[in-house]
C-alpha cells in the first residue's frame, strides 16, 4: 500500500512538471517548442536559437535556428560572416564568385552577376564573342556574333546604326532606365549598370543620401545625415584671404563648423584648395572661400565668407560637381561638362587658357559624360561607356594619354574600358575598375601610384597590386587611399605627416590598412590628411595644423582619430 501511494506521488510531481503556472499544461502550437513554460520560435528567437537558453550575442539574430550576424546595407552572411553583396566574389546572395566569362570580366549589380567584355569581343549568349572587324558585333545568334551593316562602336536597332552605349546598350536595342535621385546608369559594353553617386548609398528606393565626409588640401567638410554641411580647418590664407570653411569667419577651425545657411538639403560637397562648394537636392551649386581666378563660379573673382551661387548652375540644373585645386566642374542633367576657374593649363576644358568665372561648356565631351573629378590643374570625365577623358596639365602624365603633353581639350586614357569611379590627385590619377581593381597613372615620386618611387611617372594606366574589390578611390596630393567593400580602408604612397593612418610616417610604395578601420563607409584624400566616413563616425588622420582633423586640437595623428 506504501509503495503504490509512493508511486502516485512521483506521478503527480512528474505530472506537475509538465504543467505551467497553476496546474494549466502548457501547449505550444506547431512550430513552436516550450521553453522553461514559454512557447518560442526555435528557428528565430533571438535568446532560444535552435535551443532552449541558447541566446544569441549582441548584434547577432537567429535565422533558421543558428545565430548569425546582422550584415548591414549591401551585405549578407556567408559561413558565418557578413560579407558584401556588391562584390563579384560574393554577388547578390551568393557565397561563391561569379562565374568569370572566358576573355571577359565578372561584374555584379547588387543582384545578380553579368559580365563586361574587352572592347575587341563583345557580350553574346552570356560570354564574349569575338566580332567581325567591319560590323558593331552586337547582332547575335546565340553566343556568336553575326556581321551587321554598321560600323564598328554601333548596332542594328530597328533599321538603325546607333551607338551601342549611348543610342542604346547591348542586345536590347534600349537606353539604359532613367536613374534613380543621386545616381546614374552607364552601360558597359553591352549591360546597364546602376551605380550611386558619391555620398550616397545603394536602398531600396535607388540611391538615398547618406552622410560622408570629403576633404580639400587643408579643410574638410560633411554633409550630415539632415542633409546640413559642416567644415573644419584652414580658413585664412596669408593677406587675409579666404573663407573656405564657410562660417562667415577668417578664423581657423579645429571642430565642424556650420555652413551658413546650408541647414538641410544639402546632398553633396567638394572642397577645394581654398575654396569650397555643395549641391543642393534640386542641383544647385553654390561656392565660398577664396575667389581668385573666379573659382567660386559666381562671375566675380571677391572672396566670400558665405556661400554663394555659381551662375548658370540653379535649380535642376546639376546632378554632380567636384572642386579641385583652383577651380571644380559640375555635371549636368544632360550629360554635359561645365567648368570654372583657372585654365592656365586648360583645366577648364573649353579649348583656351583664360580664365573663367562663370561655368563654362567642356564642347568635346558631348552628353555622355556620368561623373566628373577635379585635381590640382587637370580634370577628367566618367564617360557612360566606361572609358574616362582627361585634360589640362599633363607633366607628370596625369591624363593618361601616354604623352606628357598638357591639353586643352578632353583626350581619351590609354586601354581603360570599364571605369566605374574616377579620381584626380594633385598631379596623378586613378580609377577603379568594374572588377574591383585599381589603376593609376601620373606622378609616382612618393609611389603614390603604387609604385616604388624611382619608377617616377607613368603616363598611362598601371594597376595597384594588392587593392582587391575596392568600391571607390581618392587621389590626394601624393598620397592614395581605396575604400574595399569589406569596409576596410588601405593607402599608399607619401607618410611624412602620417596620411596613410598606418602608425608610421613612412612613405609606402604599396597599399597599407588604416588602422583601426573595418567599417568604412567614404575616404576622401587631402594635401598632408585623410578623412573617413565610418559607422561610428567621422575619422581623419594626417597633419593637423589647420585643425584639419577636427578633432579640437592641432595636433597631428599617425592614425584615425574622432572627428567632433
Amino acid at each position: 500500500m506504501l509503495a503504490r501511494a509512493a508511486t502516485v506521488a512521483v506521478l503527480l510531481l512528474l505530472t506537475a512538471s509538465c504543467r505551467g503556472n497553476g496546474t494549466r499544461q502548457v501547449e505550444c502550437p506547431p512550430r513552436e517548442t516550450d521553453c522553461n513554460g514559454t512557447c518560442v520560435d526555435l528557428q528565430t528567437d533571438e535568446k532560444n536559437c535552435g535551443a532552449c537558453a541558447n541566446a544569441c550575442a549582441a548584434s547577432f539574430e537567429c535565422v533558421a535556428g543558428a545565430c548569425q550576424p546582422i550584415c548591414g546595407a549591401n551585405e549578407h552572411v556567408c559561413n558565418g560572416v557578413c560579407v558584401s553583396s556588391l562584390s563579384t566574389a560574393t554577388c547578390g546572395t551568393r557565397c561563391e564568385p561569379c562565374p568569370e566569362p572566358d576573355g571577359g570580366i565578372a561584374t555584379c549589380n547588387g543582384v545578380a552577376c553579368g559580365l563586361i567584355c574587352p572592347p575587341t569581343l563583345r557580350p553574346c549568349g552570356g560570354e564574349c564573342a569575338s566580332c567581325p572587324t567591319t560590323s558593331g558585333g552586337l547582332t547575335c545568334e546565340g553566343n556568336r556574333c553575326v556581321a551587321s551593316s554598321c560600323p564598328a562602336g554601333q548596332h542594328l536597332c530597328n533599321g538603325e546604326c546607333v551607338d551601342e552605349n549611348g543610342g542604346s546598350c547591348g542586345e536590347t536595342c534600349l537606353r539604359c532606365p532613367e536613374p534613380p535621385a543621386n545616381g546614374f546608369q552607364v552601360c558597359l559594353n553591352g549591360g546597364c549598370e546602376h551605380l550611386c553617386r558619391p555620398g550616397n548609398r545603394l536602398c531600396a528606393e535607388g540611391c538615398c543620401a547618406s552622410d560622408f565626409v570629403e576633404v580639400g588640401a587643408f579643410h574638410s567638410c560633411t554633409v550630415t545625415p539632415t542633409g546640413a554641411v559642416q567644415c573644419w580647418g584652414r580658413n585664412r590664407l596669408d593677406g587675409g584671404f579666404g573663407g573656405a570653411v564657410g562660417d562667415g569667419s577668417l578664423l581657423d577651425r579645429s571642430t565642424a563648423q556650420q555652413v551658413t545657411g546650408l541647414t538641410a538639403g544639402m546632398v553633396a560637397v567638394q572642397p577645394g584648395d581654398f575654396h569650397t562648394c555643395a549641391m543642393d537636392q534640386f542641383g544647385t551649386v553654390q561656392c565660398w572661400g577664396h575667389a581668385g581666378l573666379g573659382r567660386l563660379g559666381d562671375g566675380t573673382t571677391s572672396d566670400k565668407l558665405n556661400p554663394a551661387a555659381a551662375m548658370g548652375l540653379g535649380q535642376g540644373v546639376a546632378v554632380a560637381f567636384s572642386a579641385g585645386g583652383s577651380g571644380a566642374c559640375a555635371l549636368t542633367r544632360g550629360g554635359q561638362v561645365r567648368c570654372w576657374g583657372d585654365n592656365t593649363h586648360g583645366e577648364v576644358g573649353d579649348g583656351t587658357t583664360m580664365p573663367r568665372s562663370t561655368p563654362v561648356g567642356v564642347p568635346d565631351l558631348g552628353t555622355s559624360a556620368t561623373d566628373v573629378t577635379f585635381g590640382g590643374s587637370h580634370a577628367c570625365a566618367l564617360m557612360r561607356g566606361g572609358t574616362v577623358r582627361c585634360w589640362g596639365d599633363n607633366a607628370r602624365g596625369q591624363l593618361g594619354d601616354a604623352t606628357q603633353t598638357g591639353r586643352l581639350r578632353p583626350v581619351l586614357v590609354m586601354g581603360l574600358f570599364d571605369a566605374v569611379r574616377v579620381s584626380a590627385g594633385e598631379r596623378h590619377t586613378c580609377a577603379v575598375r568594374k572588377n574591383g581593381e585599381v589603376l593609376c597613372w601620373g606622378d609616382n615620386a612618393s609611389a603614390q601610384l603604387g609604385l616604388p618611387s624611382s619608377d617616377t611617372f607613368r603616363s598611362a594606366p598601371v594597376k595597384v597590386d594588392g587593392v582587391a574589390l575596392a568600391s571607390t578611390i581618392s587621389a590626394g596630393g601624393a598620397h592614395t587611399c581605396a575604400l574595399l567593400g569589406t569596409g576596410q580602408i588601405s593607402c599608399w604612397g607619401a607618410n611624412a605627416s602620417g596620411q596613410l593612418g598606418d602608425g608610421t610616417t613612412d612613405g609606402r610604395p604599396g597599399p597599407m590598412p588604416v588602422t583601426g578601420i573595418s567599417d568604412g563607409t567614404s575616404v576622401s584624400a587631402g594635401a598632408l590628411h585623410t578623412c573617413a566616413r565610418t559607422r561610428s563616425g567621422t575619422r581623419c588622420w594626417g597633419q593637423n595644423d589647420y585643425g584639419q582633423l577636427g578633432d579640437g586640437t592641432n595636433v597631428t595623428r599617425l592614425t584615425p582619430v574622432m572627428a567632433r
